[in-house]
């Protein structure tokens, strides 16, 4: 029987949700689950433009900067979370028709066909599969290639999916800072700018502004009394800058270098979270296991809703604007 397939696409966020979703294929299908990295495939010459692009810019920015442009980098970084998923072969992945092309039009088209495949384009797909109403061949492979972005999925096998994900907790970094996460009662904040920033972004995400974050703190503040606030995020310069909290603020990114991977080992380990509008921030506070106060931002898109259930029902929810500042 071939294994549930996850066309791993996105930041480590959007990845999280599809392999709760190839979990909840995997479990009801009584496949195995393999990750194909496909999608990060560049060829050399565009993998060398984009290097010396990127030394270029570090060249004329501070560390802050510097830190934003790896930021916003994009990995496979499933496969360095987890060991119940295996990577694919590259050469069985071509011979099976999984390019980084076939699979991008996968994850977009509903038309797309891949010979061998079943796509699991939405979370409709995915739901008619466990439902029984659609059911794949022992010798096709369930593929999960589209964004995942619900609870829908999360919810019923949460404890597994914190079994499941390993997160570096043992780096000097993160270690500092699960430690004091530990020691009082600590808001987790994510704030996220980077690529949301970018022009090619300007007609699919708002930008929370400092003016929400500000509320959400003295919303929390107000349940909690007294907390630290500890934020994690991709622009810690405009962090510093703008960002006024009704309490003590530690900017744990602000150390140079951390990892994203480092970062939500740090955001888990905090008691309550203010999130952005951001797959992240979610699996920071869902990974989360003291059952705290999460506060997130209603509008995570701005040309259409999210998921109905993208935000689990104890979640506080805070309007915020359809803006990019």
């Amino acid at each position: 029987m071939r294994p549930v397939t996850i066309a791993a696409t996105g930041g480590l966020g959007n990845q999280l949700f599809q392999l709760a979703a190839a979990v909840a294929v995997a479990e009801a299908t009584g496949r195995g689950i393999e990750v194909c990295t496909r999608m990060y495939d560049r060829p050399a010459a565009r993998r060398a433009f984009l290097a010396v692009r990127r030394w270029v810019r570090g060249l004329w920015t501070d560390a802050d900067g510097r830190f934003r442009l790896d930021a916003m980098a994009r990995g496979p970084e499933l496969l360095a979370v987890q060991r119940h998923a295996r990577g694919t072969d590259a050469t069985e992945d071509r011979a099976r028709g999984f390019t980084r092309a076939s699979l991008k039009q996968a994850s977009r088209d509903p038309a797309c066909t891949i010979p061998g495949a079943h796509i699991l384009r939405t979370r409709g797909d995915v739901q008619s599969l466990l439902d029984g109403r659609t059911t794949v061949p022992p010798d096709e492979t369930p593929l999960v290639s589209g964004f995942m972005q619900t609870d829908a999925f999360v919810a019923p096998r949460i404890d597994a999916l914190r079994a499941m994900i390993e997160l570096p907790r043992e780096t000097p970094y993160a270690a500092r800072w699960i430690r004091a996460a530990r020691e009082r009662a600590t808001v987790g904040m994510h704030v996220r700018r980077g690529d949301y920033a970018k022009p090619a972004y300007r007609d699919l995400f708002p930008i929370v502004p400092a003016a929400w974050y500000a509320q959400a703190a003295e919303l929390l503040r107000a349940r909690l009394g007294d907390v630290r606030f500890l934020v994690v995020t991709d622009d810690p310069g405009w962090v510093r800058a703008h960002l006024k909290l009704p309490g003590a603020v530690d900017v744990a990114s602000g150390e140079h270098p951390s990892t994203g991977l480092e970062d939500l080992a740090v955001l888990a380990a905090c008691g309550h979270h203010i999130i952005a509008n951001s797959t992240f921030g979610w699996w920071g506070a869902r990974l989360a296991t003291g059952g705290g106060l999460v506060v997130a931002p209603t509008c995570w898109l701005l040309r259409e809703p999210p998921d109905p259930d993208l935000l689990p029902a104890s979640w506080l929810r805070l309007e915020n604007p359809r803006t990019r500042d």
